[in-house]
């Protein structure tokens, strides 16, 4: 029974994180609030978390996480350019709530964006110089710019989608002729 109940109240608290974030923004939101909206005692949320940075900061991981099992799978599925974009954008439509939620908070302890950035450009370059993407040559643009622009382009595309859904088919197909036109600079 205990188990249930801190499963509960956990859910009760991240619950109305999302909420109080959504309507205060997050450096607005306090724990006395969060404790209020979750109907759970102070001492209920210090024992699931030291504070609110930390509720944020395993929020964050748990996304990174998911997401990073998401690339994964999706780039060792399809090789076509479009079909990873377009199942990557289904699961980022599957988590709308949470991540447009939480790319808005810029905080030092935890922030998606530049997190969710620097794993981009990881993939990225792994991808690159691991041998899934290059041709036979040398780059003629550094694996490091093209991997700046990848992220930069895929955070923006991720944000679009946000907000305007990706039903068409339109950002994925974007997406492929893009890459298409930028693989010849990759040697």
């Amino acid at each position: 029974m205990g188990d249930l109940r801190t499963e509960k109240s956990e859910e009760a608290i991240r619950a109305a994180f999302f909420e109080l974030v959504r309507e205060r923004g997050f450096e607005r939101v306090t724990v006395g609030e969060l404790c209020r909206r979750a109907r759970v005692g102070r001492s209920t949320f210090y024992d699931h978390h030291e504070d609110k940075y930390e509720l944020l900061s395993c929020l964050v991981g748990e996304v990174l996480t998911r997401a990073q099992a998401m690339m994964e799978e999706r780039f060792a599925a399809a090789s076509d350019v479009a079909a990873v974009v377009g199942g990557a954008y289904a699961w980022f439509e599957s988590e709308r709530d949470e991540l447009s939620c939480l790319l808005t908070i810029h905080v030092p302890e935890a922030d998606l964006a530049a997190q969710f950035r620097a794993l981009l450009e990881e993939g990225f370059e792994e991808r690159l110089v691991g041998g899934g993407g290059t041709g036979n040559g040398t780059p003629t643009v550094p694996v490091e710019l093209l991997a700046k622009l990848y992220a930069s382009s895929a955070l923006t595309m991720l944000e679009w989608v946000l907000v305007h859904g990706s039903e068409d088919g339109a950002a994925a197909t974007f997406v492929d002729e893009a890459w298409a036109r930028l693989m010849p600079l990759l040697g």
